[in-house]
């Protein structure tokens, strides 16, 4: 972990994070609030108290895989750092949702109504 121990202000200001908008001392909120660092350069990611916003590419090593969760810290899905969507199968056939997929008993499906 980085630290700024014994650092100087002039020399570590940009490595700060904020969330500042256009008006100061608010922190994060119910609303997305773009990152900045220190010397006012925004990032490509927001925060609320709720969500993550994410602008631009999602940009992997070539080891890494994107796991979702649910609150639980049971596995959804997976995108394998192959490009490849990796679906949690269900233990019980979900209502059909248009457009949706699911994947239970080595069978995939899609929603259609």
């Amino acid at each position: 972990m980085a630290s700024l121990t014994g650092r100087t202000i002039n020399t570590s200001y940009k490595d700060l994070i904020t969330v500042a908008g256009s008006t100061d001392g608010e922190g994060i909120e119910n609303s997305l609030k773009q990152l900045f660092d220190g010397a006012g350069e925004g990032s490509a990611l927001s925060l609320s108290s709720s969500d993550i916003g994410v602008r631009g590419s999602f940009l992997t090593d070539s080891v890494t895989d994107f796991v979702f969760k649910e609150s639980g810290g049971s596995t959804i899905f997976t995108i394998k750092n192959s490009g490849v969507i990796q679906l949690k199968e269900q233990s019980a056939t979900p209502s059909a949702l248009e457009g949706a997929l699911y994947y239970k008993d080595n069978a995939l499906y899609i929603g259609v109504e």
